[in-house]
């Protein structure tokens, strides 16, 4: 996950990159940060302690809270851990 995803398209809408212990994934082509989350290292892998997602309706509009879980759930584990999206 640290290796994080830069779009290489037009198509691909998102970036995802580690700063300051911080996961953001951001639209590519306005670079606005919609979502942030920080971790907690484990032996058997990582828990998410903190996550944010931007409510600044001039950057990002969508209000609803389970899409939202929808779709960051889609973005960790197809941009990220190479898995079909959900």
């Amino acid at each position: 996950m640290k290796a994080g995803h830069l779009s290489q398209e037009m198509e691909d809408k998102w970036d995802i990159g580690f700063e300051d212990g911080w996961l953001l994934i951001c639209r590519s082509w306005t670079g606005y940060c919609v979502y942030g989350m920080s971790f907690d290292e484990q032996e058997d892998g990582v828990r998410i302690t903190d996550a944010w997602v931007n409510r600044n309706t001039s950057e990002y509009k969508s209000q609803d809270v389970e899409d939202e879980r929808k779709l960051l759930l889609k973005l960790l584990s197809f941009k990220l851990l190479n898995s079909e999206p959900l």
